[in-house]
Parts: structure tokens; sequence; C-alpha cells
């Protein structure tokens, strides 16, 4: 990577499109890199574990890909709870850039997407779609609170949910809303009927009632109700 980053800056002019997508690429990993070196960049997936927990029990996968895990614990908890397998992938993270061969049961890219520049949300979705057919997504359509190196904000693009309904579509024969409070582009593409997908949200609302609990116990209700 580093001697395709000097040869980008070296004669940006003579490059091909694809070779300069290929250098937007690598010095936008470096970037997250940087980010991911600086602080617990990417750790906050696991706060979707509530919403996400009921559909792995609807669907009891033995193996999962978390698909831009970051620094999250998600993977941790998601063994625990469901006695999967949970493999992690993160290009911006050396310990776990390496992508893995082979397929899933399911994939999971929680606030994830929206970091992907525009032109490359397809590239990266055929990635996943070759990983698993089922996957659960969640995409934050709100700017972000930090900013790249470059000054651009963190969430590159920002579409609304049915945007990125249309853009899965064409890749997962079936794509479904799910509930994922403050998320309204959040996804699963394997089929749930009403009265499964009922018990999922119902199973999310006790987890996240228990959590809250938790937080208020911990924290107090004024620090916590500035949290959620």
């Amino acid at each position: 990577m580093g001697s395709l980053r000097r040869s980008c800056l070296a004669a940006p002019e003579l490059l091909s499109f694809g070779y300069v997508r290929e250098c937007t690429r690598v010095d936008l990993i470096e970037q997250y890199r940087q980010m991911h070196r600086e602080g617990a960049y990417g750790s906050t997936s696991i706060k979707k574990a509530p919403y996400i927990l009921p559909y792995i029990q609807l669907l009891t996968p033995r193996t999962v890909i978390d698909y831009g895990c970051g620094q999250s614990l998600l993977a941790d908890l998601v063994s625990e709870r469901g006695g999967a397998k949970v493999t992690r992938y993160d290009p911006g993270l050396p310990a776990y850039d390496r992508r893995p061969g082979g397929t899933f049961d399911l994939l999971l890219n929680i606030d994830v997407l929206e970091h992907v520049p525009e032109e490359a949300v397809d590239e990266v979705i055929a990635d996943m779609a070759a990983l698993s057919h089922n996957a659960l997504v969640i995409i934050d359509t709100r700017p972000a609170a930090t900013t790249l190196s470059d000054g651009r904000n963190a969430h590159l693009t920002l579409r609304p949910p049915n945007w990125w309904s249309d853009r899965l579509r064409r890749h997962y024969p079936h794509v479904q809303r799910i509930w994922v409070q403050r998320r309204p582009a959040s996804f699963i593409t394997w089929p749930v009927g009403s009265t499964r997908s009922m018990t999922a949200v119902a199973l999310a609302a006790t987890y996240k009632v228990r959590t809250l609990g938790s937080m208020v116990v911990k924290d107090g209700l004024g620090r916590t109700l500035r949290k959620i």
C-alpha cells in the first residue's frame, strides 16, 4: 500500500481513472487507519446490539462476518449470545484488514456504508453479497460528528433510506426494512414475516429497556438521557 500511495502522489496527472480511484481508496483507508490509531474509532456499533440480536435469534447463523467491524465489541457479544463463530473484517484496521475467503451464514454491516464514497458504494455492496446472501445492514443518514484529515465529513455518502434500499436491491434479491432507533436506513436481506418481525421489535424494545435501566443505575437519569 505504501508504494502505491507514493506513486499516486508522485505523478497524479499520469494516472488512469481506475488508478485514480485506487489511489483515492488507499488514501481514504490510510485516513481511517490514522483515526483508529488516535482513539477508539468505530466502537459504537455495539449500541445497536438490542436491534441486531433478535434477528440473529431468528436466523440462527453458525458463521457471521462483521464487515467493517471497527473497534467495536459487537463481534464478541454476537458470539457470546448467539453461539456463532464471528469473523472480523475492516480494511482500516491492520489486525483485520485481510478479506476472508469463503461465505458466511450472516453478514453484519453496522454504520459502515455511509463512510464509503458514493462512486464505490455498489462495489462494496457487491463484495458484501459475495460473502453472504443474508445481511443485516444499518446505515446512518446524518452527518458525522467527526471529519477526515482532508476536511470532509466522515460520512461521505448521505442519502435517504429509499436510495439505500434501491442500491442494496441491485445485489440482494430480497431487501426488507427493519426498525432501529435513529437509523431509518436499516435492512435485512432475507424474508421475515410480519409476526416474526413484530417479535423481533418486541425483543429489541425489551433489550433496550434493560440496557437503559442499567445505564440509569450506573450513570443517573440525566447522563443517560444525554447519551441516548
